[in-house]
């Protein structure tokens, strides 16, 4: 297989060509991506809703809920785009390898501590 075949390519015609690897790398890194805005956004509704619902909330600590939740969740938004973005440059580059190696490594070692701490909340029965 020749570097052609790995990367994207520009064809005579000016058309970017891109490697089937390099396509399905940037599919799971925006999978990966939308499910990470999910969680972020689902923990922001939250953390307004618990303001929102308490009975005793005043209005300044509804109205700072509200306006906070609205602007965490456009940075959040924003910030999704601008990855996505920064994905989509690198397949063009042929260069997602680079990217794409670094998120799994820290996929892993995010999920390495995740399983270790549900270990430890099991041994002391929490």
């Amino acid at each position: 297989m020749s570097n052609a075949d790995l990367n994207a390519t520009t064809d005579r015609m000016g058309r970017l060509t891109l490697s089937i690897g390099d396509s399905q790398k940037f599919r799971l890194l925006v999978k990966w991506l939308n499910q990470d805005y999910d969680l972020k956004v689902e923990t922001v509704v939250k953390q307004a809703k618990s303001i929102t619902d308490k009975e005793d909330a005043t209005v300044g600590e509804l109205m700072s809920a509200v306006t906070w939740q609205y602007f965490d969740l456009k940075k959040i938004e924003e910030s999704r785009l601008e990855t996505c973005r920064m994905y989509e440059t690198q397949m063009k580059a042929g260069t997602i390898d680079n990217i794409f190696d670094q998120i799994v490594v820290a996929r892993l070692a995010q999920e390495r501590t995740a399983a270790q701490q549900r270990s430890a909340n099991r041994q002391v029965g929490l």
